[in-house]
């Protein structure tokens, strides 16, 4: 069963977070379909009381999707992985980070663990540090 992302009050369908976070990661934004799904994205979250979310979207302003993307991104680079011989990611995302953004992010990152970004990059390949463990980390170096 679908999970649902917690807002205000109410949770809003996951698929419809994701649907609208999909076509942004494809750099569709223009498509009339996604901004039908971006409308009534905001709608659910009016209705939900979270209009601030609502009003940020409305306005142009994805930072609350952006959580969204990457995790759709992260699956899709996991499922081409599965078979890189006839999958591909396609064009770099939009959204994706530059390779000195990267480099620059897991320094600060290791840094952040107190490990080299050697050591951080191959616990995270093996699985050492998850994706909870790199939020922490996130959060430890830009507290709101």
């Amino acid at each position: 069963m679908d999970a649902d992302y917690p807002t205000k009050g109410v949770n809003i369908p996951r698929r419809s977070t994701r649907a609208v976070a999909i076509m942004l990661s494809l750099d569709l934004a223009r498509h009339p379909d996604a901004q039908n799904m971006a409308h009534d994205l905001t709608q659910m979250w009016e209705q939900s009381g979270d209009t601030e979310k609502a009003a940020r979207l409305r306005a142009g302003d994805i930072a609350d999707l952006l959580p969204v993307i990457a995790e759709i991104e992260e699956e899709h680079r996991a499922w081409v992985a599965e078979d890189p011989e006839t999958r591909h990611f396609g064009p770099p995302s939009p959204f994706g980070p530059s390779n000195e953004d990267k480099t620059q992010m897991i320094k600060a990152l290791a840094t952040a663990a107190g490990l080299s970004p050697e050591t951080l990059l191959a616990k995270m390949k093996s699985g050492d540090i998850d994706r909870a463990a790199l939020e922490a980390l996130m959060a430890k170096r830009n507290p709101t």
